[in-house]
């Protein structure tokens, strides 16, 4: 049976089925995730080798190519990259889009167990990361106070991150810039060497001594018992009484305290020392919602009188942008429908008509909203946009049936009502099908077709438009009809042609009998869009945001942290000497050993373009010896990057130098830089083997000897705080690291009455 002709024989059923739909959409709009970007997982996988202290020479090595080597044997990978630094090794898997990225970790992990005996003994971890955009945090804070937070971990963790991490929908809260105290065992090399112990033989005791174990069950009677040795230190005096050998004690030759991490990253915000919190939201929880519990705890931390001088500023908060996006689309709809009524009741000059007609869209949009419910989509900015664009089309459908159905009725032959109705929605049916779907059919292989990175993210603008067009179809043949059936309209009688419909007569047939004319003049209406498209310019920088500029500082090498700190305390004098002039509300700022980069948040409603600002604030710019400050987030892409690849690290080396010269020659570029210009510096210690060898030394406990004077070593965990588990690291004191002269006179004995220099 017709459609048609079926909801008009079915009022009841017809117009209960659309009422539901409404609700269940109206119901949707509430139950619907609300987001900032769709959750969609990025084909790669990022494998992290923390190794600090090291040289990249050895972490390619003895880590980059042994990882390299396993994981290349994954299928599905399309390409493989990997970095290797003094702070250790990072390789990037990359993968076709639509390969299951989940099951491709699990993968990696497999690989990286099965040479998990081939990596350095003191590798402590081997991470493993896979990305989505659900896992960007939906609140970014930073917090700042003129006095000193670097001592500020227990209160931050305990006040604010963990009432953060109890809020509903909250996944994960994650607190940086400020470090967990931990235990540190300072050697004195002279009372080491005294004493007659080795370092690599003073890890092995303390090794031995902070233990827990399980050793199996007794029974008695009825009972069975549990028997757990522990060994385990419970305070500092247990560590620092620890009796070595008789008579010496670790305290005797090492200082034992509390103690916080070495500074490896630093941030300001306003000039003040900062750190950073964001918050990550759980899966499917409303962003909004969420945003709003989140708020409401900061606001009460603020009240509370330990946070009282301590500034708590939000950076980022994706649940703004989410609700800005609904208020658009709220808009956007009373705009278009207001319009469409307008426009409508011109034409048809018959209020009731265009009522119904302008009905389909409210519907179309709550069957829209309850189908990406029913499918497991989320709102966000690109299913939102998908629905700003289909607002405009689904009124086309009601448009067309409704004016067939008009002419109709006032046709020379009158009909019964019914009649006249299925009559005109049939002579229509056909071309508003094929409308709809040559409309939909643009958007589908955005659903159905390969997925690559694009349509990946344009299937949520896909889905929507597809659903709602499919919705304004299934309107116009069904409910459409009904209400014209069922409510009383008055047609006037069919007049004479007007001015209007005899002006485009005659032209329609002036074109139809001049076909090559006709051609040729929508050849060069297509030919002549040519110019204006090639007027309009493209610009994908950051340039565009009114609100932030971005600045980063091109560090080149590595340097101490205080000289990258003085570097942001430069720029930052400057740019608040300027304050009022560049309109500036605050600047953030961060900086470590080898980079260093800071965000300017300027005042809402900027006088003048973004562009002339930043000529302004160039023209001021400090400078710096190590550092070329530009404009933009991240690493300079406005030039040509030229990549050698090969399996010899040093031969591409010797290779780079030979390039280089030669790219300077080239006419029109204005600076050739490589990477190995930011390439560390070494210090490099080379073992005589006979001296060695005459001494009785093993040449691994004298590389360990070296590398405990410089980058410690860390211990099991102490667990017995009661501010949680902490970090136990052994190390020698802190004046061996700042002058490379002290390494030669790093003390080692390989008998406990000898002591033996490195010289």
């Amino acid at each position: 049976m017709n459609l048609t002709r079926l909801a008009i024989k079915r009022p009841v059923t017809t117009s209960m089925f659309f009422f539901a739909i409404l609700l269940f959409g109206l119901a949707s709009s509430r139950l619907l995730p609300l987001e900032m970007f769709p959750g969609i997982d990025i084909p790669q996988i990022v494998v992290q080798v923390p190794y600090k202290g090291s040289t990249p020479a050895e972490v390619e090595r003895d880590i980059t190519k042994v990882l390299e080597e396993s994981l290349a044997t994954m299928g599905g990978i399309d390409e493989l990259e990997s970095e290797s630094s003094q702070e250790g090794s990072e390789i990037e898997i990359n993968m076709k889009w639509g390969e299951n990225v989940a099951t491709k970790s699990l993968e990696a992990r497999e690989k990286i167990d099965a040479v998990r005996h081939l990596l350095p003994k003191d590798v402590e971890r081997v991470f493993i990361h896979q990305f989505s955009t659900a896992d960007m945090p939906v609140l970014t804070i930073r917090i700042s106070s003129e006095r000193e937070l670097s001592g500020a971990f227990d209160l931050l963790d305990k006040q604010l991150k963990r009432p953060l991490e109890r809020v509903e929908g909250v996944s994960k809260v994650s607190l940086y810039g400020v470090e967990q105290k931990q235990i540190e065992v300072r050697i004195d090399a002279d009372r080491l060497a005294a004493s007659g112990f080795s370092a690599t033989d003073l890890q092995a005791r303390l090794g031995r001594e902070n233990f827990v174990i399980s050793a199996g069950t007794l029974r008695a009677s009825n009972l069975v018992y549990q028997v757990s040795p522990k060994g385990e230190f419970r305070n500092l005096e247990d560590i620092k009484a620890l009796v070595l050998i008789p008579g010496l004690t670790l305290g005797d030759i090492a200082d034992v305290q509390f103690a916080l991490p070495e500074r490896i990253e630093g941030r300001h915000l306003d000039k003040h020392y900062a750190v950073g919190l964001d918050v990550f939201k759980e899966s499917g929880a409303n962003l909004v919602e969420v945003s709003e519990r989140v708020l409401k705890v900061i606001e009460q931390a603020k009240q509370d009188q330990q946070f009282q001088g301590i500034r708590l500023f939000i950076m980022e908060d994706q649940a703004s942008g989410v609700k800005s996006s609904l208020a658009d689309l709220l808009l956007s709809g009373l705009i278009g429908a207001l319009l469409s009524f307008v426009v409508l009741y011109l034409f048809l000059r018959n209020l009731k008509m265009t009522l119904v007609v302008v009905s389909s869209v409210p519907i179309s949009i709550g069957m829209t909203l309850a189908a990406m419910y029913l499918l497991g989509y989320s709102l966000n900015i690109l299913s939102m946009m998908g629905l700003l664009l289909a607002i405009g089309m689904l009124i086309d459908n009601a448009v067309v049936v409704t004016e067939s159905v008009l002419q109709e009725k006032q046709g020379k032959r009158p009909k019964d009502n019914e009649e006249s109705v299925i009559a005109g929605v049939d002579k229509v049916a056909l071309a508003v099908l094929a409308g709809t779907m040559t409309t939909a059919i643009v958007f589908l292989p955005n659903i159905f077709g390969v997925k690559v990175e694009l349509t990946i993210f344009l299937e949520h603008v896909a889905i929507a438009i597809c659903i709602s067009l499919a919705a304004s179809l299934l309107v116009a043949k069904t409910l459409i009809p009904l209400m014209l059936t069922k409510f009383h309209f008055d047609i006037a009688p069919e007049k004479d042609a007007g001015k209007l419909q005899r002006f485009y007569n005659k032209t329609l047939n002036w074109i139809l009998l001049r076909p090559w004319r006709s051609g040729v003049i929508a050849v060069a209406i297509l030919a002549s869009t040519a110019l204006p498209l090639s007027l309009v310019k493209q610009d994908q920088e950051d340039s565009q945001s009114k609100e932030r500029i971005y600045i980063n500082y091109q560090v080149e090498g590595r340097h101490n942290l205080n000289v990258t700190e003085a570097m942001i305390n430069q720029m930052e004098e400057y740019l608040y000497k300027n304050k009022e002039e560049f309109h500036i509300d605050s600047v953030y700022s961060y900086y470590a050993s080898d980079d260093a980069s800071s965000v300017v948040l300027l005042k809402k409603d900027l006088p003048m373009p973004v562009e002339e600002l930043k000529k302004k604030i160039r023209s001021g710019f400090p400078k710096y010896s190590i550092a070329k400050p530009q404009f933009g987030w991240g690493n300079d892409n406005s030039g040509v990057r030229v990549t050698l690849t090969g399996r010899s690290t040093t031969e591409l080396i010797n290779l780079s130098e030979q390039v280089i010269p030669l790219l300077q020659n080239i006419k029109g570029l204005q600076d050739v830089r490589s990477e190995l210009n930011g390439a560390q510096q070494e210090v490099v210690i080379r073992i005589d083997r006979q001296m060695a060898a005459r001494l009785d030394l093993k040449l691994n406990e004298v590389a360990s000897s070296i590398s405990m004077a410089l980058r410690g070593s860390p211990l099991r965990s102490f667990r017995h705080d009661p501010n949680g588990e902490l970090r136990i690291e052994m190390a020698y004191e802190k004046e061996w690291q700042k002058i490379p002269r002290k390494t030669q006179a790093i003390a080692h004995s390989a008998y406990r009455s000898a002591g033996v220099h490195l010289r």
